[in-house]
């Protein structure tokens, strides 16, 4: 197998601020061929950190810690030879890159009876290298309102899909039957999983996993759920914690759960 780590370069607009860390790509092939690519976090000014996100992203997705001198990285994941369950294809995105914020998505592919890609996305504050979660930037109450607007949404997305399915169609049936069991999930609902959302440069996604399971994966045309939320937008939700690293880059683990309009 060929390893090489090659440097990513990210084109960002002039208006964003200055990237915190250098993200390098970390390259292995896979038993089937395939390339793997995982991201290698560097920074001349905040090194601490930098190294805090890759023990956790690797641990988390990976299983290891390559700075204990494992001969690759994807040594734990890839199905062992002669056998097809693991994982493979690995690929990653930076979703933000700022003195505040590091966000990143890992995307991999589940390999077994059958073949399902997956992704993870983990957000840091960029000055300590510490995973947060909603909780970290939310109060509870706050939290619970940005649920119930996220969900509504979520809803209506999937009753306006409704509308237009032909119930005669060959399977579509079936589809909308799905449809009209998962929607009532989002009904007058608050949660939010506390881990699926991507900070992106203008504000933040929340995710929700799909309507379907595999067998019914190629009936979902609506997938994996996604809603933005601008900054602005959040400004009145945000606790004290969040409020000041946005405004001022200050950011206080003790002070995290502290809410500012709630």
């Amino acid at each position: 197998m060929k390893r090489t780590i090659t440097c990513l370069f990210l084109v960002i607009s002039t208006l964003l601020n200055a990237q915190l860390f250098t993200v390098d790509s970390y390259k292995d092939s896979d038993p089937f061929g395939y390339d793997c690519v995982f991201p290698v976090v560097s920074s001349t000014s905040h090194d601490a950190a930098a190294d805090k996100i890759n023990t956790y992203i690797q641990i988390r997705s990976l299983a290891i810690d390559y700075n204990k001198g494992d001969d690759s990285l994807f040594r734990n994941v890839f199905p062992p030879e002669g056998e097809i369950w693991g994982n493979t294809e690995y690929n990653f995105q930076v979703n933000h890159n700022t003195d505040k914020f590091f966000s990143v998505t890992i995307t991999y592919s589940g390999t077994g009876a059958y073949s399902e890609y997956y992704s993870t996305t983990y957000n840091f504050v960029a000055s300590t290298g510490e995973f947060i979660v909603l909780n970290d930037l939310f109060s509870r109450t706050a939290l619970s309102d940005l649920g119930f607007i996220v969900n509504e949404r979520r809803y209506s997305e999937i009753m306006d899909f409704m509308e237009d399915i032909d119930v005669t169609g060959e399977d579509l049936s079936e589809q909308y039957e799905m449809y009209n069991e998962c929607k009532d999930q989002f009904f007058k609902n608050n949660w939010l999983p506390i881990t699926m959302f991507t900070i992106m440069d203008d504000g933040i996604r929340f995710e929700r996993e799909r309507c379907s399971n595999h067998a019914m994966m190629a009936l979902d045309d609506l997938g994996r759920f996604s809603q933005e939320l601008s900054f602005k937008d959040l400004e009145m939700f945000m606790n004290e914690n969040f409020s000041a690293l946005m405004s001022a880059g200050i950011w206080s683990t003790k002070n995290k759960g502290f809410k500012k309009k709630y």
